[in-house]
């Protein structure tokens, strides 16, 4: 199974979930973040600040990624499939504490779908959130 080929997208006010429509009608519900319109913004830890901000949210090109965190380290970054498979990787870079480290991700560099990002900085617990492309 490869990323979801979306010919519908519709958001769920209610519980702030997607639902999308594949080419061959399948109907998929995909968890949203509850907390309003993007961005996305989560506290991942109480012991060292981390957080992630993914804009927009859904997107239709670019999408941005900032990560924040209180520590030095080296920040990587992959982009996951919704079957889990690597379909993007950024370069390795330094990341410092307290400045944000912006990723951006080319329009056209993935096809429409639901990808889930791990950021990881050296030392600390992986940071995964989910964002959807829409054509």
């Amino acid at each position: 199974m490869g990323p979801i080929q979306a010919r519908g997208i519709e958001r769920d006010t209610r519980d702030g979930s997607y639902w999308i429509t594949d080419i061959d009608g399948v109907v998929w519900k995909i968890a949203g973040d509850e907390a309003g319109n993007p961005p996305l913004r989560i506290n991942e830890s109480t012991s060292i600040a981390t957080d992630i901000v993914i804009t927009p949210q859904p997107s239709r090109g670019a999408t941005s990624l900032d990560v924040h965190a209180e520590r030095d380290g080296m920040l990587q970054v992959d982009v996951r499939d919704i079957t889990g498979a690597v379909v993007f990787t950024v370069p390795a870079r330094v990341h410092r504490a307290g400045e944000p480290t912006t990723v951006r991700i080319s329009p056209g560099a993935l096809p429409a779908g639901t990808y889930v990002i791990t950021a990881q900085i050296a030392g600390l617990a992986p940071i995964r959130r989910t964002f959807v492309l829409v054509p």
